[in-house]
């Protein structure tokens, strides 16, 4: 158990130090429950990611599954199917090449940067709706 929590800790220290320093970090909502293999290293390694994160002085917002859904599609509940084309229409120099993954990620960038005031493209005023649905954390600038 003590080797898993080592690793753990030193795979987020790793990736807080791959980030340097962003003005904001969007992460989703930690999804422990979903029935994936490795939930609980999962819900370590978010926590443990976050906590460095923190530590370092960098802004996170926390957003939950379906406010990303409804950014990318205007809709709370959404296939991964319909993020990826999401992605490629709203956001088509960001290529997931049909990874939900990236596509997910990609949307979290995106809806950051139009919370910053600077979005990437336009979208929807639904899809905005989202925006207003995170808690978000205070930022330097």
């Amino acid at each position: 158990m003590a080797d898993r929590a080592d690793s753990l800790a030193s795979l987020s220290r790793d990736i807080a130090l791959h980030i340097k320093q962003p003005d904001l970090v969007v992460i989703e909502a930690n999804a422990a429950a979903r029935a994936y293999g490795g939930a609980s290293e999962r819900a370590g390694l978010w926590w443990f990611l976050v906590h460095h994160l923190l530590k370092q002085g960098i802004p996170v917002a926390e957003v939950p599954p379906s406010v990303r859904m409804l950014y990318a599609t205007g809709k709370g509940q959404a296939s991964k199917g319909a993020i990826i084309e999401a992605v490629a229409t709203y956001w088509p120099t960001w290529k997931s090449g049909g990874n939900d993954n990236i596509a997910d990620a990609a949307v979290l960038m995106a809806l950051g940067r139009d919370h910053l005031g600077a979005p990437l493209a336009a979208v929807p005023a639904k899809h905005r709706t989202a925006l207003a649905k995170v808690t978000w954390p205070e930022v330097a600038g």
